[in-house]
């Protein structure tokens, strides 16, 4: 049994999330309307972690840039942004889901382990496409 879920972030589809069988022996159980459909809410949340991750690469060579002196003359336009970056729907969008990630990772070792596997697949997964970014900003 294989249950996939697209990953979709602002109408784009970013890649597609997978549930293979269950756990135990076959035959395995279908999976149920309601299984589907946390598997989408949860879908819901992975494409939009992956967009925080891209977010956060592009803020990190951004500030290297910036500290190593090559964007002088841009720097006012840089303290300009970033003052008015935690105001954005953007930014708080990230923080809900930084919460969200925390609370499903304090529900146990399992669930710390499954949200560690999936966020560094998903590293793998962008760090393995060639093109600039698979994501819009």
């Amino acid at each position: 049994m294989i249950l996939a879920t697209p990953l979709s972030h602002k109408g784009e589809v970013i890649g597609v999330l997978e549930y293979i069988n269950r756990r135990g022996e076959p035959p395995f159980e279908p999976f149920t309307p309601v299984e589907m459909d946390r598997a989408a809410l949860f879908a819901e949340a992975v494409a939009s972690l992956v967009n925080a991750y891209e977010s956060a690469k592009l803020f990190r060579d951004l500030g290297e840039k910036v500290l190593s002196g090559e964007s002088a003359g841009e720097v006012s336009e840089v303290r300009n942004w970033l003052h008015g970056l935690r105001d954005s729907a953007g930014h708080r969008e990230m923080m809900d889901l930084a919460i969200l990630l925390r609370e499903i990772a304090n529900r146990g070792e399992a669930e710390q382990t499954m949200c560690r596997e999936l966020l560094e697949s998903i590293m793998r997964f962008s760090d393995s496409k060639t093109e600039v970014s698979y994501l819009s900003l």
